[in-house]
């Protein structure tokens, strides 16, 4: 079975956003729960960023920072550039 599972690899994207929703995050113990050095403001604008990576049998590939949208021009680039990991793979 495991001679099948060897060849194999997966890989996904995933969007990283910070700011997209306006909630306030606390961190603080009992008894703290309206000091203001324990509250995060909200960030003024919101930003992120687009991953991509992979994981087989034989290792985790690198992550790739993706511009823009992904699409198969630019999913083959990141393929192209992790050619040696995924080489490895199959």
């Amino acid at each position: 079975m495991i001679g099948f599972w060897d060849r194999v690899i997966f890989s996904d994207e995933c969007n990283v956003e910070v700011g997209a929703n306006k909630r306030v995050y606390v961190w603080r113990r009992d008894g703290e729960e309206w000091n203001l050095a324990c509250l995060n403001t909200p960030p003024w604008r919101k930003f992120g960023i687009m991953i991509w990576g992979c994981i087989s049998y034989n290792g985790v590939g690198t992550l790739a920072l993706v511009e823009g949208n992904l699409n198969a021009n630019g999913y083959q680039d990141i393929l192209e550039s992790s050619k040696q990991f995924v080489a490895s793979c199959c």
